[in-house]
């Protein structure tokens, strides 16, 4: 591993995973280091990008695609209801995916938002603030 890649991995390993891992969506060098500190793989994903409007917008500036359904996903296993107002427009309807992805993260304001009769088929992974408010 040459040097940069070396200093990139130590100041990731500082930063901890969450923001090593929004700089790896960022260059192929930064994602490499994140990686040779985090040998057994990410436990965050892209809903680490998605956790305020302007992380979201920084993202997009600097080239990270993102896309369809998984976008919307990540965004509600996120969180963030304001990078849900950007992101959710760009679809034409909230989907079931989105429901179960909020509920298995316990998101339940985004829920509340965006699908306040889930199917209670999409909460069987749901956290339990999800579970609390909707029950059975």
């Amino acid at each position: 591993m040459d040097l940069c890649v070396d200093l990139l991995a130590l100041c990731c390993a500082h930063a901890g995973e969450r923001s090593a891992n929004v700089a790896a969506h960022v260059a192929r060098t930064w994602r490499d280091a994140g990686r040779s500190a985090w040998r057994d793989g990410w436990s965050t994903d892209a809903a680490a990008l998605l956790t305020s409007v302007e992380r979201f917008a920084w993202a997009e500036s600097v080239g990270c695609a993102f896309e369809g359904r998984p976008l919307l996903r990540a965004a509600a296993r996120g969180g963030a209801l304001d990078v849900l107002r950007v992101v959710a427009p760009r679809y034409r309807e909230w989907d079931a995916g989105a429901t179960a992805a909020a509920a298995a993260a316990d998101q339940l304001e985004v829920l509340l938002v965006h699908d306040p009769e889930p199917d209670p088929k999409l909460l069987y992974a749901a956290g339990p603030r999800v579970r609390a408010h909707f029950p059975g």
